[in-house]
């Protein structure tokens, strides 16, 4: 089913997804959890509601809006597997008609804009980049089966040790939902893939 109504998510430097109607208003609830002071005076004044979520995108928290039949916006600071690590935590929820609607991606730090969907958006970065991002894609179910299979690819492409450090590094900084994961076990899901599972039906961490 597609997405039918607005909504907005946090998503934490940990991986922590925090549904919010509000993201300022959230942060104003909320101040330490982002670094700021609750007497900081731009929770105070409605003009000043975007240095807020700049000031959170900065310390690495991932702003997400899914908008019915218009463009969603995701916020990031960089573009780095951990940051895509936490997207999918939040990806993998999602009804499966969204990885194909149209989003917005902002990267802060090199003041960049792309408009991809979620499916090639996720495709093109990890093909492009590091093999931590195609283990992070492996650490999931719910993620649509030709990702999967591309991930799979590129694994199967890999030197086993070059495989087994990329294991190592997502399980190091691997989101919150998903530290229950051990490296020895995600190092066997990696390279002994399991037969793909239904991504259209799959909607749950693999450690939920």
């Amino acid at each position: 089913m597609p997405i039918t109504s607005t909504a907005g998510y946090w998503i934490s430097p940990g991986g922590d997804v925090v549904r919010v109607l509000d993201h300022a208003r959230h942060m104003a609830s909320h101040p330490k959890d982002f670094g700021l002071d609750a007497a900081d005076p731009r929770f105070k004044d409605r003009r000043r509601r975007e240095e807020l979520i700049t000031a959170a995108v900065r310390n690495d928290w991932i702003r997400v809006r899914l908008i019915p039949r218009e463009i969603h916006q995701v916020n990031f600071r960089e573009n780095t597997p951990r940051t895509l690590d936490n997207l999918l935590a939040l990806c993998v929820k999602l009804p499966h008609d969204a990885w194909d609607d149209d989003v917005h991606f902002t990267e802060l730090s090199r003041n960049a804009r792309r408009t991809n969907s979620l499916r090639e958006f996720m495709r093109r970065e990890m093909e492009s980049g590091p093999l931590r991002l195609a283990v992070a894609v492996m650490a999931y179910n719910g993620v649509p089966d030709d990702l999967r299979a591309a991930a799979e690819r590129l694994i199967a492409s890999a030197d086993r040790s070059a495989v087994m450090r990329a294991v190592h590094e997502r399980c190091a900084e691997a989101p919150a939902g998903a530290a229950g994961m051990s490296e020895a076990d995600l190092a066997r899901r990696v390279l002994e893939p399991a037969p793909p599972q239904d991504g259209e039906k799959g909607r749950q961490n693999e450690t939920e």
